[in-house]
């Protein structure tokens, strides 16, 4: 365990270790039938929104922004900004709420998916089981490992979950795919976003 972990190399190794594992053990009891359903919903959705607190937020905002270089309708939900429910306010059968939450889990994201839910609207989970409370109100979980021998909990195998459905999303439409990247790359171009690197 770490508290036997003598120098930080022990550390590094174990806790790379165990994420290796998360991942390892996420893909071989994630059902495929769920990832597809949800790559097909995040697709066909008019608008997506996300909520992922706390420490979920980290992969909430890779998959939102990375949406959004798909030219999708994405929406972070951001407690603090603005009021939550007004955010969702109109949300319906035609969108789609992915909550984001592993235990211990955050009441909003649950309260988020039940109004969702009763509101006719695509509800979608990225949790630790099908018996999640996430779980309750969604039409498809998606389970992620998240243990590691520290005071967190460990979002790695969750990032790489968004990883594999971000890519899945953007080859439904490929040409579409490659003329909104092309936009954006464009455009940062001009604007010099990024740095060349050095010569």
């Amino acid at each position: 365990t770490i508290k036997r972990a003598h120098h930080n190399g022990d550390i590094l190794v174990k806790i790379m270790q165990e994420d290796i594992q998360n991942i390892t053990q996420t893909l071989q009891s994630l059902p495929p039938e769920a990832f597809q359903r949800a790559v097909e919903d995040i697709r066909s959705a008019r608008r997506v929104f996300v909520a992922g607190l706390r420490g979920a937020h980290a992969p909430a905002i890779i998959l939102v922004l990375y949406l959004r270089f798909l030219k999708k309708e994405a929406n972070l939900i951001v407690p603090g900004f603005g009021d939550v429910w007004n955010e969702i306010l109109g949300v319906g059968p035609d969108d789609l709420v992915i909550g984001i939450s592993l235990p211990r889990y955050t009441r909003l994201t649950v309260e988020v998916l039940e109004y969702a839910h009763d509101k006719g609207a695509k509800v979608g989970a990225i949790s630790d089981s099908p018996l999640s409370p996430l779980a309750f109100n969604a039409d498809w979980v998606l389970p992620v490992n998240s243990r590691i021998d520290s005071f967190i909990e460990s979002f790695t195998a969750a990032v790489s979950l968004v990883n594999a459905l971000l890519t899945a999303v953007s080859v439904q439409e490929p040409a579409e795919t490659v003329k909104a990247l092309k936009e954006r790359e464009d455009l940062w171009k001009a604007k010099k976003i990024y740095m060349s690197p050095s010569a």
